[in-house]
């Protein structure tokens, strides 16, 4: 999964980015078509400025089936609006995942009113425009809300907030934001620190009260309430955020591999609730969910839930615990007066992240199975969702010397990049700081690949490769595998290694790679205490042909690759060999321009003992 930005961009319109551009009753012709596959476009370059405008202009096209489903296609970029959603067979998809997250983003808190809520408690253009009077916010305050008429709705790599209890903005504060004393009675002001545990209420991200809604590699961050669902749902390898109650409501509703992370306090280490289940049948499942704790604040042990009503059902099945005491010994807790024996709480096969056992000794009588025969098809109750075997497509990069990169790592694959001209300095990972320290002679200047340090864990083919030149393509490993992977055997040790400024030596093996040729690229074997691997290309010597009226003139081009004599490519002792023959004079010796270009390894105008000496030095690693 994408990471969240949450970067505080003000939006050139009325508050809330919410100056609508078009009004139902006069949209324009180009959108009185049949949807069939319709696809609408936010942001930069698209056709509309906000999202509520592209749901608007989907509302009007009336899509009443999956053949009509109505795509809105949104740029990366930040989307400060409250977004309500009543159209069925609509989905939000981020444009261009590889250049940022979309993050649809609202800052209403129970509690407070605003000059935009109208009386309904939602965002009103006019009110906004007016500032006449203040309303108080409604339904959580939530960013986005899809209705009961919204039916089959779908998210792919979508990031939805609600800002209140995460940081200020300006536009909330231009909003009038006022506290009812309905619950807080704090005055939010720009120095408000907003993460601490007693200045945070009520402000969901996401209600979900349409059947079958499904959302796809998303993420839902807030504090208090972030997720509300009413109906069956689902949601595949996502991120639910928050400290208090952050998934609640009923619905029969399967998380399926999700990330469920308490995102804490900035001042204490207060315990949080995952669920607050209410009147369910099935329930919540949480099939191979991870329980993971922010670390960028402070989080104390919390509870899988505590129960709304005593109808509640929800069982978290082979969970993964980034600790064990992530999760308090008893796991449940009792919830306005009612206690979690009396719901239908349930949990089976807890363990840490890392395999480990957890002591579940302590848990909640009843709570604990030794066995379970529980399926997702079962809580689906005959409905197969989109996003159930759905395989997406790789991500896509795109480079010179390297033409594309098809990353199958789709959580970490964002983080992938391709830069230009490899130097000392050059940041090695797209998701670490890490920079290089030492940077050997025959990769300076080189186009390389960034790759994220966290798809050292991925399994299996990671990504394949296409170059359109030739080339030498290098990887470079850390050192403390003991051992290149086993698909880099038939790759060649250089004798050449990297530093970098987290103290890792890499290892560098290459093999030469025609113009249009296709590389694949495994695993790293393990992905504890080391980090993964990283790619380089560099041009070997090519040559151009100039035609004339009277002639014809090839002239080479040279592409330096100091110290590689005989121009295959690498630089090893055999160039060294060859080095020493050129110097003896050996008349058997036949080498080319170029290579006599790379002979010259310390680049003073001449070839001399000293230039051996260099490329021994190289190959040493000094």
């Amino acid at each position: 999964m994408s990471k969240s930005n949450v970067l505080q961009r003000g939006v050139a319109a009325a508050i809330g980015g919410m100056l609508l551009c078009i009004s139902l009753p006069n949209l324009p012709a180009s959108l009185a078509v049949t949807a069939a596959g319709t696809t609408l476009t936010v942001g930069a370059g698209g056709t509309y400025k906000t999202v509520t405008e592209a749901v608007n202009a989907a509302a009007a096209i009336n899509p009443q089936s999956e053949n009509d489903r109505v795509t809105i296609a949104i740029a990366p970029g930040t989307y400060r609006e409250q977004i309500i959603i009543n159209t069925p067979y609509l989905s939000f998809t981020n444009s261009n995942p590889g250049s940022g997250d979309v993050l649809l983003t609202w800052y209403y808190g129970i509690g407070y009113k605003y000059y935009s809520a109208d009386a309904s408690g939602y965002y009103n253009a006019a009110n906004a425009a007016s500032k006449s009077g203040k309303n108080t916010a409604a339904r959580w305050g939530t960013a986005v809300r899809i209705n009961n008429k919204a039916k089959y709705f779908h998210a792919e790599n979508i990031v939805f907030e609600n800002s209140f209890n995460r940081y200020m903005t300006s536009e909330e504060i231009a909003d009038g934001v006022e506290p009812t004393g309905e619950t807080l009675t704090v005055n939010r002001t720009a120095n408000l620190d907003v993460r601490a545990k007693a200045n945070t209420e009520r402000a969901a991200a996401c209600c979900v009260e349409a059947d079958y809604a499904e959302f796809y590699n998303c993420e839902f961050l807030s504090s208090q309430d972030t997720l509300y669902t009413a109906t069956p749902a689902y949601f595949k390898e996502c991120k639910i955020q928050g400290n208090t109650d952050y998934i609640f409501g009923s619905g029969d509703v399967v998380f399926d591999e999700c990330e469920l992370c308490f995102g804490g306090y900035s001042d204490k280490a207060v315990g949080g609730y995952i669920t607050a289940a209410r009147e369910q049948t099935l329930g919540y499942l949480f099939w191979n969910c991870t329980v993971t704790a922010n670390p960028d604040l402070t989080v104390g042990a919390g509870y899988f839930g505590r129960p709304w009503r005593d109808t509640a059902h929800v069982l978290f099945y082979n969970t993964k615990l980034q600790y064990e005491s992530i999760i308090t010994g008893v796991g449940w807790h009792s919830m306005s007066g009612v206690d979690p024996s009396q719901a239908t709480f349930r949990e089976y096969n807890t363990t840490t992240i890392n395999g480990g056992s957890v002591n579940t000794g302590s848990r909640t009588q009843g709570t604990v199975l030794s066995s379970c025969d529980a399926t997702r098809e079962t809580y689906f109750q005959g409905w197969i969702p989109y996003y159930y075997n759905y395989t997406a497509q790789p991500i896509l990069i795109n480079g010179t010397a390297i033409s594309e990169i098809s990353i199958n790592d789709r959580e970490n694959g964002y983080d992938w990049h391709i830069a230009q001209n490899l130097a000392v300095g050059s940041t090695v990972f797209g998701d670490r700081n890490f920079t290089y320290i030492a940077v050997p002679e025959a990769l300076v200047g080189a186009e390389y690949v960034q790759t994220a340090c966290d798809s050292k864990t991925f399994s299996g083919e990671l990504a394949t490769l296409t170059v359109s030149d030739n080339v030498t393509l290098y990887i470079a490993y850390d050192t403390r595998l003991g051992k290149a992977p086993a698909w880099l055997n038939d790759w060649e040790n250089t004798g050449m290694t990297l530093s970098t400024s987290n103290d890792v030596t890499m290892a560098l093996v290459a093999k030469s790679v025609a113009a249009g040729e296709t590389v694949t690229l495994g695993d790293n074997i393990t992905g504890s205490g080391v980090i993964g691997y990283t790619v380089f290309a560099q041009p070997q010597s090519i040559a151009t042909t100039t035609t004339t009226t009277t002639t014809t003139t090839t002239t080479p081009i040279v592409v330096t690759l100091l110290g590689d004599v005989n121009c295959d490519g690498f630089v090893k002792v055999g160039d060294v060999i060859l080095l020493n023959r050129l110097i003896a004079e050996d008349i058997t010796v036949a080498v080319s321009e170029t290579g006599m270009c790379n002979a010259d390894y310390d680049q003073m105008g001449g070839i001399t003992p000293d230039d051996a000496t260099g490329i021994l030095r190289l190959l040493a690693g000094n």
